[in-house]
């Protein structure tokens, strides 16, 4: 069975959830696809020698457009993917789920506000484990927090927080995202670490999702769970496609210039706190 993807994305993707196989419309441009394999994914887990239940861990789709988008998109340097994670999980002592690898962004050249980048769930349900580090010791988490997100819901990632994308549900994760593409991601706190602060894990109880804490951190602080806000002032609102915005691309320049727009990127005007 085929999904169109369209209504909630605002492309010709479809999506055939058994074989994840992603399929796109002729007027769509793609510019490259990548697998992260097992391999490339166990010094960034738990216990490198877990066994996985797919040795594909998940697929990312990189420069996704309308063929008549494509060339202003590249000349605002930003970038639309699509991010296709699998259910499946590595186990070991524990049954971690499938998930990214997890990484940070750099400030922006000649300023100290880094890079934000923004997801919207195009299908299933995300868990979004976000963390921020000491400025001054990587090993020292100062806030770490836990987003879940649905189909059309939006998660922006604010400054200065690296991020994992998990996959918890009984279905494949399809994940859109908008990002600056001037800038290399930062892997190596992740891989260092073996992961973000927690581990999210299946619990002993069909159906739980349990956090155990990553002590290869020197401090974690408790976690706490956040729901995305809609924010109309960059054209993410629930329900309405996130690649709309490719049409009025002044509304992404928060993701080129996050340091003239600090006051609408912070953690308490994009996230509100439950539990």
């Amino acid at each position: 069975m085929t999904l169109s993807l369209k209504k909630i994305s605002g492309l010709e993707i479809w999506l055939n959830p058994e074989t994840l196989e992603i399929r796109f419309g002729d007027n769509i441009s793609v510019g490259k696809k990548s697998v992260r394999l097992w391999q490339e994914m166990k010094e960034f887990v738990e216990n490198p020698s877990a066994e996985p239940t797919r040795e594909e861990i998940y697929y990312v789709f990189r420069n996704v457009s309308e063929t008549r988008d494509a060339g202003r998109i590249k000349e605002k340097e930003l970038r639309y993917d699509i991010t296709v994670i699998p259910t499946g999980l590595f186990v070991s002592k524990h049954k971690e789920y499938f998930r990214t690898a997890g990484h940070y962004h750099p400030p922006k050249a000649e300023t100290a506000v880094p890079y934000p980048e923004v997801y919207e769930v195009l299908y299933g349900r995300g868990q979004f484990l976000i963390q921020r580090r000491d400025p001054n010791n990587p090993a020292i988490l100062s806030e770490v927090y836990i987003v879940e997100a649905g189909p059309g819901e939006k998660v922006l990632m604010p400054p200065g927080f690296g991020h994992i994308s998990v996959n918890t549900g009984k279905d494949a994760l399809v994940l859109a995202n908008w990002i600056a593409d001037n800038f290399q991601y930062d892997y190596t706190p992740y891989q260092k670490f073996k992961g973000g602060g927690y581990w999210l894990v299946e619990g002993f109880i069909q159906n739980t999702i349990e956090f155990e804490k990553n002590h290869n951190y020197a401090e974690i602080p408790e976690i706490k769970k956040l729901r995305p806000k809609e924010l109309p002032e960059f054209g993410l609102i629930r329900g309405k496609p996130m690649y709309e915005v490719a049409h009025a691309l002044e509304r992404l320049d928060f993701l080129r210039s996050p340091e003239n727009f600090e006051r609408n990127l912070g953690r308490e005007h994009c996230f509100k706190e439950i539990g």
